[in-house]
């Protein structure tokens, strides 16, 4: 079951973002269950595993489904697709706060040493990047890992080879290099990699990619797990490490 597109149709279907927070008495446990459950009936995914949380917004409850996050008003009558932000935490996307959680302990499943990293341990940031060496803007970001290092900042790769059919072969070739870090450097560049054939961990890189339900290049989650939305095509190493202080503080 494809819960992205279920929730997608629900979105398509009713007219979320205008929601009313009107004051009505809040429904039972037992009554939002059956609220969700409708709702999933409708859009053919039944039995589909859920849970209702209590939210910090007032007046609405989170419903977790898979690898996604929706809200429902307390009375059981609205439905909330898209973010829901907390001014008073530095518009903190509530959501994904709860993503997060679900996401990190799968993403913590690949060690560091299926990864290519670059930065210092000990450094103040962390950030795990879903990448494919042949994406124009995994190369565009690649460019300011100098700056990003400097500013404090750890970049763990991820491989996530879709791209075009020579992606996962420059990934192999550039795990399979005796020098991964400038093996990648290089290749973002543009140089043509050597074939080369090792084991690797790229497979299962590209499960895990799917299990979180990665679908594009640069992906890039930070250390508590939660999706970066920073416009850091625009930003220098330095603003994005400024934006993570404000973001993990």
């Amino acid at each position: 079951m494809k819960l992205k597109l279920i929730l997608s149709s629900i979105f398509a279907s009713l007219l979320l973002g205008q929601v009313a927070m009107v004051s009505a008495a809040p429904a039972s446990d037992a009554q939002l269950q059956k609220q969700v459950e409708k709702i999933l009936e409708k859009f053919d995914a039944k039995g589909a595993e859920f849970t209702i949380n209590e939210s910090s917004a007032s007046g609405l409850r989170e419903v977790v489904l898979g690898q996604e996050v929706f809200f429902l008003t307390e009375d059981g009558k609205y439905i909330v697709l898209g973010n829901v932000l907390s001014i008073d935490e530095g518009m903190r996307n509530l959501a994904e706060q709860t993503l997060g959680k679900i996401r990190k302990p799968v993403l913590d499943t690949v060690s560091d040493e299926e990864m290519i990293i670059y930065g210092k341990k000990n450094a103040k940031h962390t950030l795990t990047v879903f990448t494919d060496v042949n994406c124009s803007f995994c190369q565009l970001f690649h460019k300011k890992m100098g700056e990003m290092t400097a500013a404090d900042i750890r970049v763990k790769y991820v491989f996530l080879p879709v791209i075009t059919p020579s992606s996962y072969e420059n990934a192999k070739s550039v795990w399979c290099a005796a020098d991964r870090n400038k093996a990648l450097t290089e290749a973002k560049a543009g140089k043509k990699m050597a074939t080369a054939s090792c084991d690797t961990p790229i497979d299962k890189h590209m499960e895990i990619g799917r299990e979180l339900g990665i679908n594009s290049t640069p992906t890039i989650f930070l250390a508590d797990g939660s999706k970066s939305s920073l416009n850091w095509t625009k930003m220098s190493g330095g603003e994005i490490a400024a934006a993570l202080d404000e973001l993990e503080n």
